[in-house]
């Protein structure tokens, strides 16, 4: 097993472990909502982390190059509207945190996901407070 499908591994269980969804419905050709966004944080991520050519990404997912760049362009509007892709945002995160703890920790995948998890803990509060301080401001304003 090379290292690119090593890292497609570690994408896949991290998508599991939040979305439910199955590696066999993110390689499918199925279209549901919330199978997309998740095929789209997979495929960007592995060719970030993978640095590889289109048409290798592509390949990877079951999908072609012309695929890889419209996933490139949802992403750029996942950033560019932060609000309304909180979702998408977060687990594109986990992916990348998982990826780089996974590199350090080699094929000890369960360590890879279990400091993970921790990480993800920081964060979920860290968001809970942002949120409930902005509700507070919003309160306190006349």
């Amino acid at each position: 097993m090379n290292e690119f499908s090593e890292i497609k591994d570690v994408i896949l269980k991290v998508i599991y472990r939040n979305t439910m969804l199955e590696a066999a419905d993110i390689l499918g050709k199925r279209r549901h909502r919330e199978i997309v966004w998740a095929r789209q944080a997979a495929i960007h991520s592995y060719q970030k982390h993978c640095k590889t050519t289109l048409k290798a990404t592509g390949r990877a997912f079951n999908r072609d190059h012309s695929t890889v760049i419209h996933v490139n362009g949802e992403v750029r509007k996942w950033e560019e509207f932060p609000n309304q892709y909180v979702e998408e945002l977060i687990l594109l995160e986990k992916i990348d945190i998982a990826v780089q703890v996974y590199r350090g920790y080699g094929e000890n995948i369960n360590g890879c996901l279990d400091a993970l998890s921790l990480q993800l803990k920081d964060i979920s509060l860290f968001l809970n407070l942002e949120e409930t301080n902005s509700k507070q401001q919003n309160k306190t304003l006349p």
